[in-house]
């Protein structure tokens, strides 16, 4: 361990369950902000597969018949 800005040492040592508590909470953070970075890519996808369409020429055919009995 690096040696403290003061020179000190520590007298007090960090109980297991902190480190174990900033794990969990380290990884709970990681993951949910890749999770919100997919999120964003996918309603960007989504958006682009939406408006694409738009700026393609238009398709017209003539209607068609309906018989009518």
């Amino acid at each position: 361990m690096p040696s403290s800005f003061t020179g000190r040492r520590r007298e007090r040592t960090t109980r297991k369950s902190v480190h174990l508590a900033n794990l969990v909470a380290t990884w709970t953070i990681t993951v949910g902000g890749l999770a919100t970075i997919g999120a964003v890519l996918l309603v960007c996808l989504f958006l682009a597969w939406v408006v694409v369409p738009l700026f393609r020429s238009a398709d017209l055919r003539p209607p068609a018949r309906l018989a009518l009995r």
